[in-house]
């Protein structure tokens, strides 16, 4: 005779976990008579070993307790690793090299222009030096001290950057200083103009762009002049000073390539 499993499990005979599962009880008589071997316990489908249950609490408690407190769930080392592999690719990415730099300030003061090409000299971590070359043009205006003066030269120069973007720059210009109708001899004078320059400022490169920014301050002074006149001190015209030292600023707007 069988017995079901739920049966035994209700007479406590065996455990509470009830399975459709036939269990003989004894020797089964076959049709001929002849006693059969009966199977002790059969069952209809094997059924797959489950995790224990405190083993499924501890891998899954820490993502339900932080959802709680609104952190995401911890991601796996492959994605962090991967993470990590982007974030250290873009800081060794290479600065660039060179530069195009134009004064967007100089046209409305003091009334000139300077454009140049930069490029890179030397670097090590964040000290880098940096050279530049280009043209300098002062528009023809009238001076109350001086008279009409233009300006045509070269320049070219050093920056030096100490940490990230700050820097101190040394320029010069060399070239031909022209003036027209002065103010007490009415003559016109020709000269060999030397010019030197020191700024401090900071280079401000626009995020996910090659264009960049540099606001700089810094003191200039003529050097040199082949054919000098007459400066005055005021519009007096009474005490001649000469040349100089003065105070100027610039703001440079640069391309990398």
């Amino acid at each position: 005779m069988r017995i079901s499993l739920c049966v035994l499990a209700t007479l406590g005979v065996v455990g509470s976990g009830c399975r459709h599962a036939n269990v003989a009880t004894g020797p089964t008589p076959s049709a001929s008579g002849a006693a059969r071997p009966v199977a002790t316990v059969g069952t209809r489908a094997a059924v797959a070993e489950r995790p224990e249950p405190a083993r499924v609490a501890s891998r899954v408690a820490p993502n339900v307790q932080g959802l709680a407190a609104g952190r995401p769930p911890a991601s796996s080392p492959t994605s962090g690793n991967t993470r990590a592999s982007s974030a250290q690719a873009l800081a060794e990415k290479p600065e660039s090299r060179f530069g195009l730099e134009t004064d967007i300030l100089w046209p409305f003061f003091p009334g000139a222009t300077r454009t140049h090409v930069t490029a890179k000299l030397w670097q090590k971590g964040q000290l880098r030096g940096d050279i530049y070359a280009g043209v300098n043009v002062d528009f023809p205006q009238d001076r109350d001290t001086e008279g009409r003066f233009a300006d045509y030269s070269v320049a070219s120069g050093y920056r030096q950057y100490v940490w990230r973007g700050l820097h101190a720059e040394f320029s010069q210009t060399t070239g031909v200083g022209v003036l027209q109708d002065h103010v007490t001899t009415g003559k016109s004078y020709n000269s060999f103009d030397w010019l030197m320059s020191g700024y401090v400022g900071y280079k401000y490169q626009f995020p996910g762009r090659k264009l960049y920014i540099v606001p700089q301050f810094g003191i200039a002074r003529v050097v040199y002049k082949s054919n000098p006149w007459p400066i005055f001190e005021d519009k007096t015209l009474t005490r001649q000073v000469g040349e100089t030292a003065f105070p100027l600023g610039a703001l440079r707007l640069g391309y990398s390539f």
